[in-house]
């Protein structure tokens, strides 16, 4: 995972500086607004670049009976500030969440960074509700969805993730 971050991170550097000089340079605003698309674009591979070596250098524990509902309120809370900072509402729309069998740090890893990309393609003003289902199988079903301000799903899906786990035996 560690190679292919760096193969990835050296264009991405390349890019970057180059977008950076554009962006200085450009005489016409529609251009300069271009480049700095770039720039950001070329920050966020940058930052999921990262997330991928994190979780991937993170050792592996040994998957056991955990809380869901004490994993996914903590992953709300690691995740408050992104959603502040892009005016986005979180909603929590479960109780009683059942055990499931997973690596909690892993689990907590996951839920976050699937909360991280919903948040940024979560529209501003926007609400993000997480939610569960239990599933026939004994699986839980992890849900988050961004809603209209009317608290309709949006039209086109929107920004949604789904996540299955065993339920703790």
């Amino acid at each position: 995972m560690a190679a292919i971050a760096h193969e990835i991170g050296t264009p991405m550097t390349t890019i970057l500086g180059y977008a950076e000089l554009l962006a200085k340079s450009v005489g016409d605003e529609k251009n300069r607004q271009r480049a700095t698309t770039i720039v950001e674009q070329v920050h966020r591979v940058s930052e999921l670049t990262e997330q991928l070596l994190v979780l991937s250098r993170s050792p592996a524990g040994s998957p056991r009976a955990v809380a869901l509902d004490a994993a996914l309120d903590a992953a709300l809370a690691d995740c408050a500030g992104a959603a502040e900072q892009r005016g986005v509402r979180l909603e929590r729309r479960f109780s009683g969440a059942p055990t499931v069998h997973a690596d909690p740090r892993r689990l907590q890893q996951v839920v976050v960074q699937l909360l991280l990309q919903a948040i940024d393609a979560t529209p501003r003003q926007g609400t993000l509700r997480l939610s569960l289902v239990e599933l026939e199988d004994g699986e839980v079903e992890v849900c988050a969805r961004d809603e209209q301000r009317t608290g309709e799903a949006r039209a086109d899906g929107g920004a949604r993730f789904r996540l299955t786990l065993p339920a703790a035996r």
